[in-house]
């Protein structure tokens, strides 16, 4: 096509995109996965569809592992899926901050809010996280591995202090061999964060109390004190590297408190950037 021939039908382009967009937002109904992939295919360029994400009234993103996969396959790029990820954790742009809520989505169940809670605490102040849930998956053949993922590349609350800490509100003591301070491997090509839990074998001996722990190369040591009456310090005997981490709750543990699906592990994420 000739430069001539791609300027003349620049203007019909945008005139395409202006009706989709009216159509997506003029009736006040939330974008979905389908409308993103179709403004994508309009060829307009990351920018724009991210702008679109950020100003649509309302949104009804699945940002679950498989609908990552089909959003990959549509030719939406992992900016624009992350775009799409960080709008679900937040208000668009126009809308005043709201006030401090929950931690947890209401998904979850309010259960959990009663009897749990995890604070993140640096030297640039202390921060509420947010418990995402996971998506088990399992990798290679034969004595294949099994890992937790979590949707998005980084999670929302960040921090440069790696001499960092916690602090969690439970309801009853923390328990060794059911909460971990866990270290997560970004996938690129899912786009999502992973923790290496173990191998099948291990997934279906739900008999064992260590059938749906993290690995243990996965897993950064802490000290636990008690802060306060029901408040407790987890403290890392090693200052953290620049990655992706979370406080992990035993699937188990979830399933026996709050109903969880054995294959869901909950974890108050949080990342470390390097200065």
């Amino acid at each position: 096509m000739t430069l001539r021939a791609a300027a003349a039908m620049r203007p019909l382009v945008i005139l395409l995109f202006l009706v989709i967009s009216t159509r997506l937002t003029g009736d006040e109904r939330p974008l979905t996965n389908e409308d993103v992939a179709q403004i994508v295919q309009l060829g307009l360029g990351d920018q724009v569809v991210m702008a679109k994400i950020k100003q649509a009234h309302q949104v009804n993103f699945r940002l679950d592992t498989e609908a990552l996969g089909s959003l990959k396959k549509a030719g939406v790029s992992a900016a624009v899926i992350q775009a799409m990820l960080e709008r679900t954790s937040r208000p668009p742009s126009p809308t005043p901050p709201a006030a401090p809520g929950p931690t947890l989505d209401p998904s979850l169940g309010g259960m959990l809010a009663e009897k749990i809670s995890v604070r993140l605490v640096t030297s640039e102040g202390e921060h509420l996280l947010r418990l995402s849930k996971g998506q088990m998956s399992t990798t290679g053949f034969g004595w294949a591995f099994t890992y937790m993922d979590y949707p998005g590349l980084s999670a929302r609350v960040r921090t440069t202090d790696p001499g960092l800490h916690l602090l969690v509100r439970a309801d009853g003591q923390i328990e060794g061999g059911r909460y971990f301070l866990a270290k997560l491997d970004r996938d690129e090509d899912d786009v999502c964060r992973s923790l290496k839990i173990g191998s099948v074998k291990q997934r279906f001996s739900f008999k064992s109390k260590k059938a749906m722990q993290p690995d243990k190369d996965w897993v950064v040591p802490y000290d636990v004190s008690e802060a306060e009456p029901g408040i407790w310090r987890i403290q890392p005997r090693r200052r953290l590297e620049a990655g992706e981490y979370g406080f992990y709750i035993d699937p188990q543990l979830l399933t026996m408190y709050f109903h969880f699906d054995t294959q869901s592990g909950g974890i108050f994420d949080f990342g470390v950037d390097g200065k």
